[in-house]
């Protein structure tokens, strides 16, 4: 049972950590067209919704596409005084036209944001279809443009790309403690709690001194070779007549 609960806070403090690297990267959405990291930095593109909406230029590989795209909010996309599937109800916020006819390929509710490694990006759900806008910032001089990148149309994913200065990173909030900072201060608190509590605990229960007043000393004193044992064990294949040789 000893060996359960010393194993289970061995556990927890690693999740604990890994969750402190992984929510430290995460870009929390705020609204459709906004996310924010947890340093306070982010990205928003409201200001670009003051240019009206966005379409893509004549390109000779997909001659018969042309994308519309508006961002945060949606709006009726009205073109040739067509009544389509993108200028009735309330709107959307992006629209493609292949040979002469509208498709609706999101609206400001079917939209995501999403952080990878040196990409941001902008990804429409809508019914079948799926729209990826990544980012490319660009200088403030230059005039903000939609751009196709590559369209799988037997798959209907589609890849557009946004170049704006509205579009690069950012400082949303001002600079504070960030989820990150605060997971690791509740580590050492509660760390500290653990052992000197327990040290504590151990001296006016059991009257320990030196070493033994240590919460679970024999735990920590082998948990080096637990370490190496269990890299052992995983680098063997996870094969259990290797680690009944350990």
């Amino acid at each position: 049972m000893i060996l359960v609960n010393q194993t289970a806070i061995a556990v927890f403090m690693l999740t604990f950590i890994i969750c402190v690297g992984c929510t430290s990267s995460e870009c929390i959405q705020q609204s459709p067209c906004s996310c924010v990291f947890p340093d306070g930095t982010g990205y928003d593109l409201s200001e670009l919704e003051k240019e009206g909406y966005l379409s893509t230029v004549d390109d000779s590989r997909y001659p018969n596409y042309v994308f519309y795209f508006h961002p945060c909010k949606d709006v009726p996309i009205k073109l040739d005084n067509k009544t389509t599937e993108c200028s009735s109800h309330s709107g959307v916020s992006l629209c493609m036209k292949k040979d002469d006819v509208f498709f609706n390929l999101g609206t400001s509710k079917e939209v995501e944001m999403k952080s990878q490694p040196l990409i941001q990006s902008l990804v429409f759900h809508h019914m079948k279809n799926t729209t990826t806008i990544n980012f490319v910032c660009t200088h403030a001089h230059l005039s903000s443009s939609l751009q196709i990148d590559i369209l799988y149309s037997e798959k209907s994913e589609y890849h557009l790309v946004l170049s704006s200065a509205q579009v690069c990173l950012k400082q949303i909030y001002s600079k504070g403690l960030s989820t990150g900072s605060l997971l690791v201060i509740l580590l050492f608190v509660f760390s500290g709690v653990y052992f000197f509590g327990g040290a504590l605990i151990k001296k006016c229960l059991s009257g320990a001194t030196g070493w033994e007043m240590v919460p679970n000393y024999a735990f920590w004193m082998d948990l080096p070779a637990l370490v190496k044992d269990g890299f052992s064990f995983t680098f063997s294949s996870c094969r259990n007549d290797s680690y009944e040789a350990i």
